[in-house]
């Protein structure tokens, strides 16, 4: 099936907007009134941004709004009401209008690789967040359940996680008898 755009064929990132807008404006077409004919809209946005976050490197504030709209279709189908679905997409098609503003910005150059010319890292004149102040959801193995979880517990940065201690320390190395 051949693309309606020429452009997506040159840019990976516009047509990773294509894909994830189309059903969702469906969804959202003639007051909601398809959204129960969309199924799997949540496992379909979380596929299509790990594999663009996967294909290149992105400017933090892409990858933040990225991690967002995902994070907004986590439990889409299972948990949430008619209503809060149809909040969901409303908040998910402001953020896909802004990632279309951002797109012009991030697009790359048609050539070959061989004629980019490599740009200077830019020079920062404050230095950079230590890691132990970045968020809890961008720790490894940490998805958006277990960040829900753990910002519950009172852990929203790496070192609040790292400082939620157990309750308890019980040395199970060695077996005890009962009878002591």
């Amino acid at each position: 099936m051949p693309r309606p755009e020429s452009a997506d064929s040159h840019d990976p990132f516009q047509a990773f907007l294509h894909r994830v807008t189309r059903p969702i404006e469906f969804a959202c077409r003639d007051a909601y009134a398809h959204l129960s004919a969309v199924r799997n809209l949540d496992r379909f946005v979380s596929q299509q941004v790990i594999g663009t976050l996967g294909e290149r490197v992105y400017p933090r504030a892409l990858e933040t709004e990225l991690i967002a709209l995902r994070n907004l279709f986590v439990d889409f189908h299972t948990r949430l009401t008619p209503l809060e679905q149809q909040d969901r997409l409303t908040k998910a098609l402001a953020l896909l209008s802004r990632l279309q503003g951002d797109a012009r910005a991030v697009s790359q150059p048609v050539g070959s690789p061989k004629e980019k010319q490599v740009q200077p890292l830019p020079v920062r004149s404050s230095p950079a967040r230590p890691l132990w102040e970045l968020s809890i959801q961008y720790a490894k193995g940490v998805g958006p359940k277990r960040t829900l979880l753990l910002e519950r517990l009172g852990a929203h940065t790496v070192e609040q996680a790292l400082w939620t201690l157990p309750w308890r320390y019980e040395d199970r190395s060695v077996i005890t008898p009962v009878a002591e």
